[in-house]
């Protein structure tokens, strides 16, 4: 996840076989800005699963455990709020 995010990063264009039914929930207007926000989304919430692992792997409440499960919940969150932003934009709309 990841290292695809990087990819779009780099590149700031979506891979030519995002097209028909691949495209889905982006909409016409895919521009480089849209194909930014999607690799920070990739990035974010493929950085989100090491800190997922150790809280699914450790479960005794300590103070690494809840900082693991808060920096999880923010990688998630941040991916997530990238992700609906640029479909908002991908369909001309703004957020």
């Amino acid at each position: 996840m990841i290292g695809f995010g990087m990819w779009l990063l780099v590149k700031s264009a979506l891979p030519g076989w995002v097209r028909g039914i691949w495209k889905w929930p982006l909409g016409d207007q895919a521009e480089s800005q849209v194909a930014r926000l999607m690799g920070w989304s990739a990035v974010l919430v493929g950085a989100a699963c090491m800190p997922t692992a150790y809280v699914e792997v450790t479960w005794e409440r300590s103070t690494a455990f809840f900082l693991a499960a808060i920096a999880a919940m923010f990688l998630a969150g941040a991916g997530t709020f990238a992700w609906i932003w640029g479909v908002f934009l991908s369909h001309g709309k703004t957020p």
